[in-house]
């Protein structure tokens, strides 16, 4: 049976910690009766949470909660691959608490964090080590000149170079050195 509130919504969301597994790659025309069929011919009794994203009904995902670890489990390992009107369905866990402050995305918005979260695993101070930052991998500037086609070297001190703002939150370094573990 599909529904429209969240499974964070619930009371007593805590029971339903890791029964909760996310479908995406869903395609936008589907429905949710369909994708019930769908579940229920590959053996998942579930129910669905089927957002709401304007004209196309959904945004492309939705969330399946299941009664015990097994099937939820069971579920991503096996949906995660099938073909659902055309494409390919991508299945995982729905990460139970938000990104703490200070941690940010990495390059081109590769985030690990929740893939980490969702495998029990957190920073160790062991994963960090003292460093001063503000020194360059590549004290360096390299430009070739339009004009003549040269190349131009410009070297840079970059322990001479201060920020113009000062720091009020302590680095990630320092919130592992003052943690009790």
């Amino acid at each position: 049976m599909a529904t429209r509130k969240r499974p964070r919504d619930v009371e007593e969301y805590d029971k339903y910690q890791g029964l909760v597994i996310y479908v995406g790659n869903v395609h936008y025309d589907a429905n949710p009766v369909d994708f019930e069929h769908f579940l229920q011919d590959h053996g998942m009794s579930c129910t669905l949470y089927w957002p709401e994203a304007g004209e196309r009904s959904h945004g492309g995902w939705c969330w399946a909660r299941f009664h015990h670890h097994d099937h939820a489990s069971y579920a991503i390992n096996n949906l995660n691959g099938t073909i659902f009107c055309g494409r390919m369905l991508r299945t995982g866990h729905v990460a139970t608490n938000s990104r703490p402050p200070g941690v940010g995305l990495g390059w081109g918005d590769f985030d690990r964090f929740y893939e980490w979260q969702l495998l029990g695993r957190k920073v160790q101070k062991s994963m960090v080590r003292a460093q001063r930052f503000q020194q360059s991998n590549s004290p360096h500037m390299s430009f070739i000149s339009e004009l003549t086609g040269c190349l131009h070297i410009v070297r840079t001190d970059s322990t001479k170079i201060e920020s113009r703002r000062t720091l009020k939150k302590p680095n990630l370094w320092q919130k592992l050195k003052n943690s009790k573990n």
